[in-house]
């Protein structure tokens, strides 16, 4: 049987703890749901789900909680929701005051603030983070730019740049240029890059140059401007360049590089 919009909406002003199921286009406030089958965008605003949330669509969920998990292909807004089981969704997604009480998987640009993360956070693209913990790891593919994020491990391929007193309590591995600044790093750095900078109260442990694969690199640079590094430096290649300027400190040693102190 097919509903409309107008059925949907007397439907569910009379049936709590109804599963939607069906197409097309979906708005709904201020009700209690059973699980979400469906096929279309949907606009939620004060709707709790109790179970889980399957949509092929744009969905956009204001002040809403999913007790299950979810899943969607398409563009994803939230605001002020959370999120009990998993996240999978393939597309955009744009999530402010929120909370992911799983791990978070998606493939697609994403832009998240004032978010927390309880499991791991996966993403194929994009992605910007701002004010954002994550208590499990972080694998990235694609550019990343985070400003005051908590996480442990952390792999990211791609251009990755970290700010705003950012702190990483595990490994961090990087492919591609890195920037940090005013962040901590608690364990070791390992890169393949061209160019890596540390400026603004940076506080590093050891930190390891790999050797590209395709002898990509004619010379690897290290900055360490205004920064810390309590331990090693080691350059695989030993092609590496540091230059350490505006007290700029290395407490270990130096392996692989040529060393320029402006200090």
């Amino acid at each position: 049987m097919k509903f409309s919009i107008f059925a949907f909406s007397l439907y569910f002003s009379t049936c709590a703890f109804a599963c939607l199921s069906g197409t097309g286009p979906i708005k709904m406030q201020d009700e209690k749901i059973d699980c979400v089958m469906h096929i279309g965008s949907i606009a939620f605003k004060n709707v709790t789900v109790s179970k889980n949330f399957e949509n092929t669509g744009s969905v956009e969920l204001i002040g809403s909680q999913i007790q299950g998990a979810f899943s969607n292909t398409g563009h994803v807004s939230l605001d002020k929701v959370t999120i009990s089981g998993i996240f999978e969704n393939t597309g955009s997604v744009e999530l402010i005051d929120s909370k992911i009480q799983a791990d978070f998987d998606n493939t697609g640009n994403v832009y998240v603030e004032n978010g927390f993360v309880a499991g791991d956070f996966k993403n194929t693209g994009k992605v910007k983070l701002q004010n954002v913990e994550s208590l499990g790891d972080m694998d990235i593919t694609g550019k990343f730019n985070a400003r005051k994020i908590k996480s442990k491990n952390i792999s990211i391929t791609g251009q990755t740049e970290f700010s705003g007193q950012s702190i990483i309590s595990g490994k961090t591995y990087v492919l591609g240029d890195l920037t940090a600044k005013e962040t901590i790093f608690k364990d070791k750095i390992e890169v393949t890059a061209e160019i890596v900078k540390l400026y603004d109260s940076v506080l590093a442990k050891n930190i390891y140059f790999r050797k590209n694969k395709n002898d990509k690199y004619e010379q690897e640079y290290l900055y360490i401007n205004n920064s810390t590094v309590e331990g090693n430096i080691e350059f695989e290649s030993g092609r590496g360049n540091v230059i350490i300027s505006n007290s700029g400190k290395v407490k270990g040693k130096i392996i692989g590089a040529s060393v320029k102190n402006n200090s």
